[in-house]
């Protein structure tokens, strides 16, 4: 009886070790997910702020871009043209890139008329022989 009470005493000896290690192993484990789950959510905290800044610095610039756009519209007068291509301009041009080619002719032509109606009095240099205007263009995206 002595015999079977020691070998169940080595028995739950050894379990008992076995779990303690098991224990200890998990405890480790555990400990370096948390240290992992830790650098991952720093590492996150400074991303979130890196882009918060971000954020800030593009709403910054668009809100000086947007400044500019309008102090560039109160500066700047709007001149359309517009060219309706009728039937005699396809009867007359079969082609598409002569017809865009003559249309762009004539619009160019129509706008150097608006100008000149807008801007009559162009700068002359002091020699006499140079009439210039000068344009600013905005592009509509």
């Amino acid at each position: 009886m002595h015999t079977i009470i020691f070998i169940l005493s080595i028995v739950f000896l050894i379990a008992g070790a076995l779990f303690f290690a098991l224990a200890v192993n998990r405890n480790t484990e555990t400990k370096q997910m948390n240290m992992r789950q830790e650098e991952l959510s720093a590492s996150l905290a400074k991303r979130e702020e890196a882009c918060r800044e971000a954020m800030r610095k593009n709403g910054q610039t668009s809100l000086e871009l947007a400044k500019k756009e309008g102090a560039f519209d109160l500066e700047c007068k709007v001149i359309e043209v517009v060219y309706l291509e009728s039937t005699e301009d396809r009867a007359k041009y079969p082609s598409d890139a002569k017809r865009l080619a003559v249309i762009k002719s004539r619009l160019a032509h129509n706008l150097g008329y608006k100008i000149l109606a807008e801007f009559p009095n162009p700068e002359v240099d002091p020699a006499g022989t140079v009439y210039s205007y000068t344009f600013r263009v905005k592009e509509e995206k």
